[in-house]
């Protein structure tokens, strides 16, 4: 009988056909901008004509996001983009996202360091603790600019690191990388659970059954009642709930929902 073609596979071929006709030499939607015109890559492609990574194929959606290989300019998914190197011939003597292409490939790059897959670390690098099997103790999160794995405790700190693409949205940091100068345009530190005995807000102490919850914007800790409000955060495909302070602090950051 006819072979049958998928609307995936249709809208595949097509994003091959149109990536190699309109690609262009300025940055674009994941908010990449290069300083100086020998930055930016030979060809930078398009956001709007990236359906599918470079590499595994897997269609782009809200949960699997875009990111721009900074040598060769291409878009691909954070997994296929987990490699950091400097790349001296563009002026960029800082580590950036590179993809799995051009790290077999090397030419022109320095001290290319992959991201720690979470599934191979069994405890947090920096307090050592052992990963548990559920709950929250199996939560493994990777520093997005070292790129080893922490616990969440380890990873609280909060930044947005544009050289690797991170400026719309805000990613984890460990509390090394947090200290590095110059590096995050803003850095911000969630509250540890154990630290706060009672609402930032109403001072009502928390129990078992009255609960802990963070703002999404600021990461002080508040009780359910003292967070109703809601808000695009930027980075966030959904709104996030944030405390009455961020939501009338006019912050460029959020966008409150009402």
């Amino acid at each position: 009988g006819a072979t049958q073609v998928t609307l995936s596979e249709c809208l595949f071929f097509f994003a091959l056909i149109f990536s190699a006709m309109m690609m262009e030499e300025n940055p674009t939607e994941d908010g990449l901008t290069p300083q100086a015109p020998h930055q930016i890559p030979p060809a930078w492609t398009k956001d709007n004509l990236a359906y599918f990574c470079g590499y595994c194929h897997k269609e782009f959606g809200m949960l699997l996001r875009k990111h721009h290989c900074r040598h060769c300019g291409k878009v691909f998914c954070d997994e296929c983009t987990r490699f950091r190197a400097k790349i001296p011939q563009m002026g960029i003597d800082e580590m950036v996202r590179i993809c799995e292409y051009c790290r077999r490939d090397a030419q022109g790059l320095i001290g290319t360091e992959s991201m720690q897959r979470p599934s191979e670390v069994k405890k947090c690098v920096q307090c050592a603790k052992g990963f548990g099997v559920v709950g929250p103790s199996a939560a493994k999160h990777n520093c997005q600019h070292c790129g080893k794995v922490f616990c969440a405790d380890c990873t609280r700190w909060f930044a947005k690191i544009a050289h690797l693409g991170y400026d719309k949205e805000y990613v984890r940091v460990c509390e090394t990388c947090k200290d590095l100068p110059n590096t995050f345009s803003r850095l911000y530190e969630w509250q540890r659970d154990s630290d706060v005995t009672a609402c930032n807000e109403c001072l009502a102490e928390f129990t078992r059954s009255f609960r802990r919850h963070h703002c999404r914007h600021c990461g002080k800790i508040f009780c359910s009642k003292c967070l109703k409000a809601k808000a695009l955060v930027l980075g966030d495909p959904k709104p996030q709930k944030i405390c009455n302070a961020c939501s009338t602090s006019g912050s460029s950051d959020l966008k409150v929902v009402k």
